[in-house]
């Protein structure tokens, strides 16, 4: 009949395994690095804290040093959900985070960078090196 996976026999189902839970290696290299790298990123930042049986969502922003190939990450963000409208109403102060999806953490963890960067440069604008040329990846 129609029961358990296709082209098994009865009592030989097995547990349906989700898209992202699948070991799997992509069929470009660089994406593979740019995955590699966040991920271990993300675990050198959580230390030893960890949600046991939970996945989460991961969206980092690197950067490619052309000059020796290497990959950075700026930023990075977990996450998946976003707050209610009654949260929001109760929020009279304006401070609450609405968008909690990991790239919108991303994106602000790297605006927070960015202008961290400009605003040591106005503090001390004659120690600013020149920078290699690179390439943001998001």
């Amino acid at each position: 009949g129609g029961h358990g996976t296709p082209g098994m026999g009865r009592g030989e189902e097995r547990a349906a395994v989700r898209s992202a839970e699948k070991d799997r290696v992509s069929t470009c290299a660089f994406a593979d690095r740019v995955a590699k790298e966040s991920i271990a990123e993300y675990e050198r930042r959580r230390g030893s804290f960890a949600y046991e049986g939970v996945q989460t969502v991961l969206a980092s922003i690197l950067v490619h040093d052309e000059a020796d190939d290497s990959l950075r990450v700026l930023s990075l963000g977990t996450g998946t959900k976003v707050l209610s409208e009654e949260h929001l109403a109760s929020d009279t102060r304006g401070e609450r985070v609405r968008d909690c999806h990991a790239e919108v953490l991303a994106r602000r963890a790297l605006l927070r960078v960015l202008y961290d960067d400009v605003g040591a440069l106005e503090r001390h604008p004659r120690c600013a090196a020149p920078l290699p040329p690179t390439r943001i990846l998001a």
